[in-house]
């Protein structure tokens, strides 16, 4: 339900503000004594004039109760259509989109643009990022007026719970008052761009899983803690077609983790005027169909899926976890939200055997919850479970108190050249040779990076202090299991300290010198991990 229309009064067309209160409510309450606050008319020069309202009429229509009439403030008459309305609306044709976009990328520019020039200029900015996109319309001929914030924003408040979200807050930064005008501006704007681009709101919809509809939790804060978490599906997986420096550009804008208080690149897109289907990137179009876009779109909605149950599951249980071990029913929610994605879970129906093989140990370097598992027979139960499940655990949970990141992987380390106090975890010098030519049958070796030590552990210390670096070599064997293979038996060989403390390993990442060992990442590695990394903060 809009609260914006364009209405007649006393035979003379006006924009109405619908207060949703009966007149005798109106009276009563506080909304009258804001009637002296003043909205923004914006011309296509930039020129700004402070706009009042002009009064007040019944309109005869119900009011939120649906009892009595409603009373409505109105402004002189602004023909356009509200930023809402324009990223909402309904385009049959590429040339229509291209007008939307246009219009987005206008109204926008213009109000970075009055910002920028200081003064007073910086208060339509800062009325649009806290009302959001229905407070702001959009002249055909690239003027603004945007509504007295304050006057706006309680009377989408009486409006009720689920206008005030479609129309607001699913739109504007979670923290307005806190974050910086521009910043809260960039989000909505990234925010709305979204809309258009995908058809859908990055964060409104998406369908909850059955741990969250269990909490029966308040839709603003399961809103709003999706965009502080920055949980929302990568453009690229939505519009894969789209140049980089859009995607990119737009992500970031949404991703608030990253803490950015600019986006000059988001805004330079905009200030650019381009329509949008001259983003459109021919190369990545072929890109988009490939197995391996599949994949990785699969990898990335099993992790925000899984994200959302781990985080539901704690929340409903809190008092349990504190009551009967944090440690033992952190492991059962792990487990629990295996089985209850079961229909779901990845598969090895169509690999090879040695598909099979590498990605079972690519799934233990990373920390996969679900791979490892797929890719083992029933009754296959090799100790990197336990390893998994364990490490998982206890470095979510610290990085969900310390915000350090969470895991490093050993070739991320010599990228960086230091722990940046985050636990280090994972694999390198993998190698995987098939024992006799024919025969399914697999000796591998690898070394096993992990966040434990002979060290003591000294409360505050650095986490990635806590490390050592382990020889395991085993044998597999594999076999159709139905209609997939699947590793029937897996026998260590070696489970070997090479390297017992940090104090042995962080010092020669330090020089240089731990390039020559034999449990250093190679080139390649590292080189792909600096890559993967630039990727997520993209993606």
């Amino acid at each position: 339900m809009t609260i914006i229309g364009h209405e007649t009064n006393d035979g003379r067309a006006v924009l109405t503000l619908d207060t949703c209160m009966a007149p005798r409510s109106f009276a009563q309450s506080g909304l009258p004594r804001l009637l002296a606050e003043a909205g923004f008319r914006i011309s296509p020069s930039l020129d700004v004039t402070e706009t009042l309202s002009e009064g007040t009429f019944s309109s005869g229509d119900k009011d939120i109760e649906g009892e009595r009439d409603r009373m409505k403030v109105f402004f002189p008459d602004f023909s356009g259509k509200s930023l809402l309305d324009i990223a909402e609306g309904r385009y049959e044709t590429p040339g229509e989109r291209d007008q939307a976009w246009i219009a987005l990328s206008r109204a926008f520019s213009t109000l970075f643009r009055l910002a920028r020039a200081g003064g007073h200029g910086r208060l339509p900015l800062e009325a649009a990022a806290r009302s959001g996109p229905e407070s702001v319309l959009c002249g055909e001929d690239g003027s603004l007026f945007v509504l007295p914030p304050t006057l706006y924003r309680r009377c989408a408040a009486n409006a009720g719970d689920d206008s005030e979200i479609g129309n607001r807050l699913t739109w504007i930064h979670p923290d307005p008052e806190a974050a910086t005008p521009e910043r809260a501006l960039s989000f909505m704007a990234a925010n709305l761009a979204y809309r258009l681009i995908a058809g859908k709101s990055a964060f409104g919809a998406r369908e909850m899983s059955a741990e969250e509809k269990k909490e029966e939790r308040p839709r603003f804060e399961a809103l709003t803690n999706e965009m502080r978490k920055g949980r929302f599906e990568r453009l690229y997986f939505v519009a894969p077609t789209l140049s980089e420096g859009l995607v990119k550009a737009l992500d970031a804008a949404l991703d608030l983790k990253r803490g950015a208080e600019t986006d000059d690149a988001l805004i330079a897109f905009f200030e650019n005027g381009a329509p949008l289907s001259s983003q459109v990137d021919p190369a990545r179009t072929e890109a988009s169909v490939t197995v391996a876009f599949a994949r990785r779109k699969e990898l990335h909605d099993t992790k925000l899926r899984n994200a959302r149950k781990r985080e539901a599951f704690l929340r409903r249980y809190r008092g349990l976890l504190y009551g009967a071990g944090i440690a033992v029913l952190i492991i059962g929610a792990v487990t629990g939200v295996t089985i209850n994605d079961m229909s779901r879970r990845p598969t090895t129906k169509g690999m090879d055997p040695d598909e099979v093989v590498e990605t079972f140990y690519r799934s233990v370097a990373t920390l996969d919850q679900e791979w490892p598992a797929t890719c083992l027979a029933k009754g296959v139960k090799p100790d990197y479970l336990a390893i998994l499940t364990n490490i998982y655990v206890t470095t979510k949970v610290r990085e969900s108190y310390e915000r350090n990141g969470g895991v490093l992987s050993p070739a991320l380390l010599f990228a960086h050249g230091k722990t940046d106090n985050r636990p280090v975890y994972g694999v390198s010098g993998l190698n995987v040779e098939r024992d006799i030519p024919g025969k399914n049958e697999y000796t591998v070796s690898l070394y096993l990076w992990m966040p434990t030590s002979d060290d003591p552990v000294i409360e505050g210390k650095d986490p990635g202090d806590q490390l050592s670096i382990l020889r395991y070599r085993d044998r597999l064997t594999l076999g159709l299991v139905k209609d997939r293979w699947r590793i029937i038996a897996l026998e260590p060989l070696e489970r070997a300290s090479i390297v017992p403390s940090a104090s042995e390993i962080l010092p020669k990442i330090a020089d240089g010198s731990a390039a020559a060992e034999p449990w250093a990442p190679s080139p390649e590695e590292i080189s792909a991990a600096r890559d993967e990394e630039i990727k997520s903060l993209t993606f």
